[in-house]
């Protein structure tokens, strides 16, 4: 609410300036003498301004709405300096356009709606005569006052976005204003240099036109033609004068000069020009392009193009698309938007324009079509491990969803352990059940141990390297993925553009792809030369042979509401329709195309579908497309559900469980019942998730708020609720299940142990962190590692079975970590309170799991110090 009240106060002021500033005159050029019919006129003024006033909106709260410190769900004015230059460029281009877009409308409206003409008042004259000085005394070239009110408007926006942008994290300040003076100046240097060349560009544009005219005599009267069609107020033809004042007190007859087609023509060119140069410059498929930045060989800088350049670009060509129709139809009175909803629909109705996530064929010796067995990949997990001493203990995680932020904690914790434990936790990590961000950050874990394994030293950095990757800026590709093909496929020429540049590869383009694409960019750059991500059936593979953890990655399917898992196992039996005529309660991937594979990391862009931000796919194989891409059914589908599958869109699993419990659950409790694991099979069950910390203060919502509000916060809020009650409560009944002894004489083994790794700290909702966010989830980590060392009991040691099994030069014996101490930071006493909790419940997490798989060879007993 305060960043919508920061946007709409500037764009109030400009109504109230505009109101007091402009003065109707009558048709005898004196200003008309009743007050009444002056805000009358001005009024109508203000109508006719709505998308101009909105360009001005967009332009003045895109860094209100972003945080001009960290957003919670904005957060695209985190820019880092690499982004700044472009992002001042393009504040500078909309400002420029939309006072433009303001006199155009304001000089054309008198003759085409019959409105009186302005004039300014003398007060706003003057002042604009004192701010407008410099520029007038310096660049004399500039005759036209809004020229120079063009260039001031420029120049203001590119020193409010550079002041956004030095504020937007604490720490880098002084770079970032340093790059931004850089970015003023030079953009200075480009209007200068454009002012400059434009009376010689048109003197060049009007020799032209005469010398067409003169040979071609019949094309002369197009213009008048295209005046008569359009109507009144498109501009005056050359030599021609308005009766309206440009900068003038009341009263004033001085003659004023419109821009002319040409002109509007030329920066209706410049426009497309740039936009094609931005498609083909920040695609993130292109050479040397990464994460939405490119380096510059010739000077060794590297470019950005950042999230809120994006944004502040789609917003200024809509806003100046809007601006022109309205102009245009608002004079037979027909209304602007509702045309376009019109043309948006038919265009979808009849060109069938969806959005697709590609899967390949799968060769058929990869992995049984109905999936693998849980049972059998935990067996072969036990008896494939080289590891000593941990007997038949196994790991599996459940990793919530969350954003990037989740992606971030996700890795951190499951690279984090797999240091801590020196390999042995990636060795006997079973199987992974995760949502959203937790399923990037899960995908990068086990491509990461499919290429490094424990016995090649590989989990040696392996926290701050799959880190690195998740935290990486993933908004800006998606960003560009929204203004480009996205913007396109709108409408059908658009896409028609598109399959005539990609091909058949445009119905997979979107922002789901670039940020995909982004991804495999930003990790191919450390593997080897033809790396490609691995696909679930490769994964599924490794996994029936012991070499890496089982994925359940979790989705939705949009028309139904079923869960989709994304995952090389077989759907247990008890999760399949009994009968052909029953609700689907659960779906899995090898069960809807079992003749189809996709790449682990598609799967989790999938299950990451955050709403609005990535849109909701449906598959395609370009290899074999079929009726306008649709997937053949049969042998696909050989069931309804399957069907299903096979048709439907992808949503984030988030909407059906955002914690990843209830899959990982079944699946696990179907394994227990299959009566073929080992007696003494054990597994350890880390909940990893990411929650905001819980505020102490209870605030009721205003009655105007649960009118407005209250139904769509109720149903996020219960839904959140829901979910962890459900989850507890089937994690209490597992765990009561398989822990309970078979007879009286029986030893008492858990067999099932629960835990949780929370990240607890205020962060944005979205694809991008500020230097400030990473940070503060690497502290969390440090700080709970930090904290498991001073808990008291035994010392954290290195683990001898890692060592025995990697023939590493570590050996038993060796302190993980010196303990220190260990200080909270300064906070309110209430969140002190909750960071201790969480840090204490994390802290006992660590030691768990370390005295769970870190046992000698010989007998198994705890590692004791020395």
């Amino acid at each position: 609410m305060t960043a919508l009240l920061i946007a709409i106060i500037p764009v109030v002021a400009t109504v109230a300036v505009f109101m007091l500033a402009g003065q109707p005159l009558g048709p005898d050029g004196n200003l008309i003498p009743s007050r009444r019919g002056r805000g009358h006129a001005l009024l109508l003024y203000v109508f006719h301004l709505r998308y101009q006033l909105l360009i001005t909106f967009v332009l003045l709260g895109l860094p209100a709405w972003g945080g001009m410190a960290t957003g919670s769900v904005g957060n695209w004015m985190v820019i880092e300096a690499a982004d700044i230059f472009l992002m001042v460029g393009v504040a500078e281009l909309a400002a420029a356009a939309a006072v433009y877009a303001w006199w155009l409308a304001v000089v054309g409206l008198p003759e085409r709606q019959g409105l009186p003409p302005l004039a300014i008042a003398p007060w706003a004259t003057r002042l604009l005569d004192h701010l407008g000085r410099p520029l007038r005394h310096s660049l004399r070239y500039l005759e036209r006052p809004v020229d120079r009110l063009a260039l001031g408007a420029a120049m203001a926006a590119g020193i409010y976005y550079s002041a956004a942008a030095t504020l937007s994290q604490s720490d880098a300040r002084a770079e970032r204003l340093l790059v931004s003076l850089i970015s003023v100046g030079i953009a200075l240097i480009i209007w200068l240099v454009i002012y400059w060349l434009a009376p010689h560009l048109r003197s060049l544009i009007v020799g032209l036109a005469t010398q067409i005219d003169e040979r071609f005599p019949k094309g002369r009267g197009l213009r008048h033609w295209l005046r008569r069609v359009l109507g009144p107020g498109f501009g005056l033809e050359e030599g021609e004068e308005a009766s309206a004042p440009e900068s003038a007190g009341a009263g004033s007859t001085q003659p004023l000069r419109v821009l002319d087609h040409g002109w509007m023509f030329a920066r209706v060119a410049l426009g497309l020009f740039m936009y094609i140069a931005l498609y083909f410059s920040f695609a993130p498929d292109v050479a040397g392009v990464l994460d939405g930045c490119r380096p510059v060989a010739t000077v060794g800088w590297t470019v950005c193009f950042p999230a809120v350049a994006y944004v502040l670009l789609l917003g200024s060509v809509l806003g100046l698309l809007l601006c022109f129709l309205a102009f245009l139809f608002d004079y037979v009175r027909a209304p602007v938007l509702l045309g376009l909803a019109l043309l948006l629909a038919l265009s979808f109705r009849w060109s069938d324009i969806d959005h697709h996530y590609p899967v390949i064929a799968r060769p058929a010796a990869d992995i049984p079509a109905e999936g693998l067995s849980l049972q059998g990949v935990l067996r072969a997990r036990v008896s494939a491990s080289p590891v000593k001493g941990a007997g038949s203990r196994l790991v599996v995680v459940a990793a919530a969803g969350g954003g990037i932020a989740a992606a971030g904690w996700t890795t951190t914790v499951m690279g984090g352990l797999d240091e801590v434990t020196q390999g042995v936790f990636g060795d006997r990590l079973a199987a992974v059940s995760s949502v959203s961000g937790g399923s990037f950050g899960a995908a990068l874990f086990i491509d990461d141990h499919l290429q490094r394994p424990p016995a090649s030293g590989g989990w040696q950095g392996r926290r701050e390297r799959i880190f690195d990757w998740a935290t990486a800026n993933s908004l800006r590709p998606a960003f560009w993925g929204m203004v480009f093909p996205d913007l396109l496929r709108l409408f059908r020429p658009g896409f028609a553009v598109m399959e005539w540049i990609d091909g058949p590869k445009a119905r997979i383009q979107d922002r789901s792809w670039a940020m995909e694409e982004s991804w495999r960019r930003r990790i191919g750059r450390d593997r080897p030369v033809g790396w490609t991500p691995p696909s679930l059936a490769e994964v599924g593979r490794a996994a029936a042979e012991g070499r890496v953890a089982a994925p359940i990655i979790n989705a939705m399917l949009v028309e139904n509401g079923v869960p989709y898992a994304l995952t090389p196992l077989a759907l247990p039996e008890h999760l399949r329709a009994v009968r052909p005529d029953a609700p689907c309660p659960f779906i899995s991937i090898a069960a809807a195309l079992p003749e189809r594979d996709l790449s682990i990391f598609t799967a989790a862009r999938l299950s990451a579908t955050f709403p609005y931000v990535t849109p909701m796919s449906r598959p395609v194989d370009l290899a074999s497309p079929l009726d306008g891409g649709d997937l053949p059914l049969p042998p696909h589908a050989a069931n309804r559900c399957g069907e299903q599958a096979a048709r439907a869109h992808v949503g984030d699993g988030g909407y059906f469980d955002n914690f990843g419990v209830a899959a990982l659950s079944a699946w696990m409790d179907d394994a227990f019942s299959g009566g073929t694991l080992p007696a003494d099979l054990q597994v350890l069950w880390l909940n990893v998730y990411w929650e905001e910390p819980e505020s102490t203060q209870f605030s009721p919502l205003s009655g105007a708020q649960v009118a407005s509000q209250g139904p769509l916060s109720g149903l996020v809020n219960a839904r959140g609720s829901t979910q962890r009650t459900r989850n507890r409560a089937a994690l209490a009944a597992l765990a009561e299940k398989w822990n309970r002894r078979d007879c009286a004489g029986c030893p008492d083994v858990e067999r099932l142990q629960v835990r949780d790794l929370v990240l607890s700290e205020s962060l944005p909702l979205n694809w991008q962190l500020g230097q400030r966010d990473k940070d503060l989830i690497s502290r969390q980590w440090a700080d709970s590692l930090t904290a498991a060392v001073e808990v008291d009991g035994p010392p954290l040691m290195l683990c001898p079975n890692a060592a025995e099994a990697w023939d590493t030069d570590t050996g038993p014996g060796g302190q993980l970590l010196a303990p220190g101490l260990h200080e909270l930071p300064d906070e309110s006493p209430d969140s002190l309170a909750t960071r201790a909790r969480v840090l204490m419940q994390n802290a006992l997490t660590i030691r768990a799991v370390h005295a769970y798989l870190c046992l000698p060879a010989a007998d198994g007993a705890p590692v004791t110090p020395p």
